[in-house]
């Protein structure tokens, strides 16, 4: 049997995105799964995958899926993060 491969895109810049990846090779393992992970673009990353050239995308925010049509969201939360502000002055 032919072993399934997905093109997953992910800009891989912050420690968010490098917990995705071991996320999704994790899954990939588990299900017998082949993934390569490309550097793209954000915006080109996605209009690839809406153009179905790549397969996945991540992490995003919800409610890409309105403006690109053919993503389809996963509802499943893979964390929750707090993002804060510094600044010198007030």
């Amino acid at each position: 049997m032919k072993q399934r491969r997905a093109k997953i895109n992910c800009t891989i810049h912050s420690p968010t995105e490098t917990l995705f990846v071991r996320v999704l090779e994790e899954i990939a393992l588990r299900n017998d799964f082949v993934i390569s992970i490309q550097n793209s673009p954000a915006g080109r990353s996605l209009i690839n995958v809406n153009e179905g050239i790549d397969d996945g995308d991540g992490p995003r925010i919800e409610g890409l899926e309105e403006k690109y049509s053919n993503l389809v969201r996963v509802s499943e939360p893979f964390g929750f993060f707090n993002f804060v502000a510094f600044s010198k002055r007030c």
